[in-house]
């Protein structure tokens, strides 16, 4: 049975930081191309309507991520045209693919929300994920879980040993065992005494041939090396490789830009012009990750993908205290 894909609803200004990271979780377990985001699979000048029809006929099930904007929007959306969210859920609803309402950090849908003809959502099971106090890998943990109970999305297959069968106790098959032993002892006993008798022949056989032997024996025409003399190559050090993060990247979130320049070390600089300055260096540690600093706003935490195409994190404002998520695409 093909497995079929993950389909992610959500508002583009509804925390898209965290729905990158959703989907780069989703797809490390599923597998490369298992969870399907506008953003990046909708390319420009394609019809949404029919990118989203294709997808969802591919889908097994849909994740309805809900943060704290999503009210705010629905209602600036309700009556627009190309409300493509609600789209997505009444095509989902038409062919039957289950519609998991995953909320971010705790948000609740008021019930003074018209719905419209989405009411239907209300009966909904949400599922709550968050960072907040560790709880990210354990939340994402029970929404694989979750998902893993789709039959058309199914679990990640893994190699079971066979397990040795069970020797039957029965008499039949003790007899048997005991007469398969004594033939192989009498086996062995004759192996054995052929053994003694080969090994006697070829003791005869050496001891008249010794003067054949001894000629036969290659002489050394110099000396072996002393051991200790012996200069062995060592290894020689294996550079430590970074994701290359060379070049200008934008923020999904607001379009600011940045431009990266990267050393071998590990440390970079980065530019944006119009906002600050700043610097960072990938963790020895864990290399796909680093830390960054802005000159005068704050620093953050970032990973980037598997890809090199794509960065996922947090940035810490210093004046406002506030933990903005983000996700930065590469330009290209």
């Amino acid at each position: 049975m093909i497995k079929k894909k993950i389909f992610l609803s959500y508002r583009r200004g509804d925390r898209p930081g965290y729905v990158a990271r959703l989907q780069d979780e989703l797809e490390h377990h599923f597998g490369d191309g298992r969870a399907f985001r506008d953003v990046d699979d909708i390319e420009g000048g394609t019809s949404w309507r029919l990118v989203i029809e294709q997808n969802l006929q591919e889908a097994g099930a849909l994740l309805l991520i809900i943060g704290p904007n999503w009210e705010s929007i629905w209602k600036a959306r309700q009556s627009d045209p190309e409300n493509y969210v609600a789209y997505e859920l009444e095509y989902a609803k038409r062919l039957g693919i289950p519609i998991i309402p995953v909320t971010l950090g705790g948000t609740e849908i008021s019930y003074q929300l018209d719905l419209g003809s989405l009411s239907w959502l209300r009966e909904k099971q949400a599922y709550d994920i968050s960072d907040k106090q560790g709880r990210w890998k354990s939340d994402i943990a029970g929404l694989i879980r979750l998902l893993e109970k789709i039959e058309s999305i199914g679990q990640v297959v893994t190699t079971v040993t066979d397990k040795p069968q069970n020797i039957s106790a029965s008499s039949g098959g003790s007899r048997k065992v005991i007469w398969a032993v004594a033939a192989f002892l009498i086996i062995g006993v004759g192996f054995y005494l052929f053994d003694r008798e080969q090994e006697s022949d070829i003791g005869s056989f050496r001891e008249s041939n010794k003067t054949i032997l001894a000629q036969a024996e290659p002489k050394l025409t110099q000396p072996l090396p002393d051991v200790a003399s012996v200069q062995i190559p060592k290894k020689q050090a294996i550079t430590k490789r970074y994701p290359d993060i060379n070049g200008t990247w934008k923020s999904q979130v607001d379009d600011t830009l940045y431009i990266v320049s990267q050393k071998d070390d590990g440390s970079f600089t980065v530019i944006s012009p119009g906002y600050a300055n700043g610097s960072g260096r990938f963790l020895a540690n864990m290399p796909r990750k680093f830390e960054v600093s802005m000159v005068g706003v704050g620093r953050g935490e970032f990973s980037v993908s598997h890809t090199d195409d794509r960065i996922v994190g947090w940035f810490l404002d210093t004046e406002t205290n506030q933990q903005m998520f983000d996700t930065l695409i590469k330009v290209k």
